[in-house]
């Protein structure tokens, strides 16, 4: 398939401190900030289009960016457990091969 993997920890990339809204069991988000209009999955489940967040669960996660006509990104986040919301912005995803 057509996807690069890179794996990243939440101090490697923008993040952020935040309160909760309390809409989530532990009180906590993160938040996938850009690639904005992108399919976002976290742990191969879909979780909807970027900008999104879910609820904040401590351990190693696989987030997958797609979007058709573009290459698939996956990147690992380590999450620590913090108790704060925390947000991550990855690269633009690439035109496959051939499309314009």
């Amino acid at each position: 398939t057509n996807a690069e993997s890179e794996s990243v920890s939440e101090n490697s990339v923008k993040s952020k401190e935040g309160s909760s809204d309390g809409s989530a069991s532990t009180g906590y988000k993160v938040t996938i900030e850009s690639p904005i209009g992108v399919d976002l999955y976290v742990d191969e489940r879909y979780v909807g289009v970027t900008p999104m967040s879910f609820e904040k669960e401590p351990g190693s996660h696989q987030i997958a960016i797609r979007k058709p006509g573009y290459v698939t990104r996956i990147y690992t986040i380590e999450v620590n457990d913090d108790k704060e919301d925390i947000s991550f912005s990855f690269s633009d995803l690439k035109l496959m091969d051939g499309m314009q």
